[in-house]
C-alpha cells in the first residue's frame, strides 16, 4: 500500500491533483501507474479514483525544487487519458501551472517569504515562466475579463510566458512559413507556449461562434480536424501524439473581443480556453500575415481579449520584430487559484 500527500486545487479554469515530486517514484513506468490509479482508469467514471470523467478533470502536477540556476521549482504535467489508460505528458497546462506556486509554498517546498517574482521551470515545454501570486480573500469576484469558474478564490497569480518561444520544436513558426497549406487548407503553425495549429472557422462551414457542446456533436467536423491536426504536426516536426500540437478555429470576434477562438483539446472542444494556447493565439495576432492577425481586430495595442465558448481570456502581450525573429517582451495572463482538499491518497 502506498500512501501519497495530494492537494485538489481549482487553478484557473481547471481542476487538478498537485504532488510534492519527492512522494513519487523515480521509475517511469511505476509513476505512470501511480497517476493512473490516482485519477481512476477501470471505468468510464472513474469510480476508483478521484478523476470526473473528463479529461479537464484528470489533470495532476508535479513539483519541486529545482536545482537549475534559472528557476525555482520544476513542474512537469500530467494529462491522464482514461479512456485510453494513458499518461501523457507531451503538453502543459497554464490553467495548473496558475497554482504551482501557491501549492509550493503552501507545502514547504518554497518559503512563503520568497521575494519577487518565482521562475517555474516546465519540463513539458522545455521553458521557464515567472509566476507572481498574491493572497486574495475568498469573495465573490464580478469583473467582465474574469474566466466562468474563477469566482472563488485565494491566489491572484500572474504568469509571464515571454521565454516560452519555440518550447518544442526550437521555432516560434517550426515549418518556417506563416502561412502553410494542408489538404487545400490555408494554416499557421506556431509554436509558442504551446505548438499551436490556427485555421479559420469558416474552412469548415462554421460561424466559429458555436458553443462547443454544439461543435462536439459534429464527430465529421472533429475527424477532420483531427487528421490536420496531425498532418500540420508532422510538419512541424512533432511526433505523433493525441495531444500536441493542438488545433483551433478562428473567427472575427462577434462581443468586444479582439478575436473568437474554438479550442480542439482532443476529441472534444474545450468548454473555455487553454492559457498556453491564448499565448501562442495572442503571438500570432501580432505576426502579420497569420490565420491570427487576419481575423484579429484591433482594440488596445497591449491586449488580446480571446472570446471563447464561456467567456473571455486576456493576454498582455508587447512583442518586436517580425517572423522568426519576433522577440516576446511580455505575455501575461491573470489567473487565481483555491484549494479545494488536502489529504491522503492510498493506493495499491
Amino acid at each position: 500500500m502506498f500512501k501519497i500527500p495530494f492537494v485538489l486545487k481549482r487553478s484557473g479554469t481547471s481542476k487538478g491533483i498537485f504532488l510534492n515530486r519527492m512522494d513519487l517514484p523515480s521509475d517511469s513506468g511505476l509513476l505512470r501507474a501511480q497517476l493512473m490509479q490516482l485519477v481512476g482508469v477501470s471505468d468510464a467514471m472513474q469510480t476508483d479514483g478521484m478523476g470526473g470523467g473528463y479529461l479537464l478533470s484528470n489533470k495532476i502536477a508535479l513539483i519541486s525544487k529545482s536545482s537549475r540556476k534559472n528557476a525555482d521549482l520544476d513542474f512537469l504535467f500530467a494529462a491522464v487519458l482514461h479512456k485510453d489508460q494513458e499518461v501523457n505528458f507531451s503538453s502543459s497546462c497554464g490553467n495548473i501551472m496558475a497554482g504551482v506556486v501557491p501549492y509550493a509554498m503552501e507545502s514547504g517546498i518554497l518559503a512563503p517569504t520568497h521575494k519577487g517574482p518565482i521562475r517555474v521551470y516546465n519540463e513539458n515545454i522545455n521553458c521557464v515562466t515567472e509566476c507572481s501570486c498574491v493572497p486574495v480573500k475568498p469573495i465573490k469576484i464580478s469583473a467582465r475579463l474574469l474566466t466562468s469558474g474563477e469566482e472563488m478564490s485565494e491566489y491572484a497569480v500572474s504568469l509571464n510566458f515571454k521565454n516560452a518561444i519555440g518550447g518544442i520544436t526550437g521555432k516560434l513558426l517550426p515549418t518556417g512559413n506563416v502561412i502553410d497549406v494542408i489538404d487545400g487548407i490555408e494554416v499557421s503553425c506556431v509554436d509558442m507556449a504551446m505548438p499551436m495549429v490556427f485555421v479559420r472557422a469558416k474552412d469548415f462551414g462554421k460561424s466559429g461562434v458555436e458553443f462547443p457542446l454544439e461543435l462536439n456533436k459534429d464527430t465529421r467536423l472533429i475527424n477532420k480536424l483531427r487528421r490536420l491536426r496531425s498532418k500540420a504536426g508532422r510538419l512541424m516536426g512533432i511526433k505523433d501524439n493525441n495531444l500536441t500540437p493542438k488545433i483551433t478555429m478562428l473567427s472575427p470576434p462577434v462581443s468586444g473581443g479582439n478575436i473568437c477562438a474554438r479550442y480542439l483539446m482532443y476529441k472534444n472542444f474545450h468548454p473555455s480556453f487553454a492559457v498556453t494556447g491564448a499565448v501562442c493565439l495572442a503571438t500570432s495576432c501580432c505576426m502579420p500575415g497569420s490565420i491570427a492577425a487576419q481575423l484579429f481586430r484591433m482594440r488596445d495595442s497591449n491586449k488580446v481579449v480571446v472570446e471563447h465558448g464561456s467567456g473571455y481570456l486576456s493576454v498582455d502581450i508587447a512583442v518586436s520584430g517580425i517572423g522568426n525573429n519576433l522577440s516576446i517582451n511580455k505575455a501575461v495572463v491573470n489567473k487565481t487559484t483555491h484549494t479545494l482538499l488536502r489529504g491522503t491518497a492510498w493506493l495499491v
